[in-house]
């Protein structure tokens, strides 16, 4: 069974989660978020089919939407550059925020990377399912969606994010 949660019902925050914003509007006066995510047990095809070019990775400012808030646990991330091959986990200098990192490799390789493209996830699809064996994707309802960006100081991510309905304990 699925559940679809539509995101422009869900409040969002600033980074530090403490001041509420508004949705973005685009210049057009239309919002281009993501209007959507589903919980449910999902399949690997499904999961590398709608992540793969030609449909399009996640607006980044997905990130905005206040998922735990909501309800539901970060289950974790998969970082899809390390699994492309463009740096190893050891590369990575420090987190700026969850998603997104620096790295100890130069700003021009970085964009190298990135400038690789949209690049289908079939490519990496034991990869990728080794990790979502880790948080036992096949047996449990999750969130899973695809989020990409970069930006002009050498911040870049390509990534998947996972969440869980959040479980609260019976009789407490």
């Amino acid at each position: 069974m699925s559940k679809t949660i539509k995101l422009k019902d869900i409040e969002h925050f600033d980074l530090r989660g403490k001041n509420k914003i508004k949705d973005w509007i685009e210049e057009d006066g239309t919002n281009s978020r993501v209007e959507e995510v589903v919980l449910k047990k999902w399949k690997l095809e499904e999961i590398l089919e709608k992540y793969s070019p030609p449909n399009p990775a996640f607006n980044p400012r997905i990130s905005d939407y206040d998922l735990p808030r909501a309800g539901f646990e970060d289950v974790g991330s998969i970082d899809l550059r390390i699994l492309f091959g463009d740096y190893s986990a050891k590369d990575q200098n420090h987190g700026f925020f969850k998603g997104g990192t620096w790295t100890s490799i130069p700003l021009n390789l970085m964009y190298a990377a990135h400038a690789k493209g949209y690049r289908s996830l079939w490519q990496i699809k034991d990869k990728i399912e080794a990790c979502l064996n880790k948080v036992d994707y096949k047996n449990r309802e999750l969130i899973i969606y695809r989020t990409q960006g970069v930006a002009n100081h050498g911040f870049s991510w390509d990534s998947i994010e996972i969440f869980s309905e959040k479980r609260v304990p019976v009789g407490n």
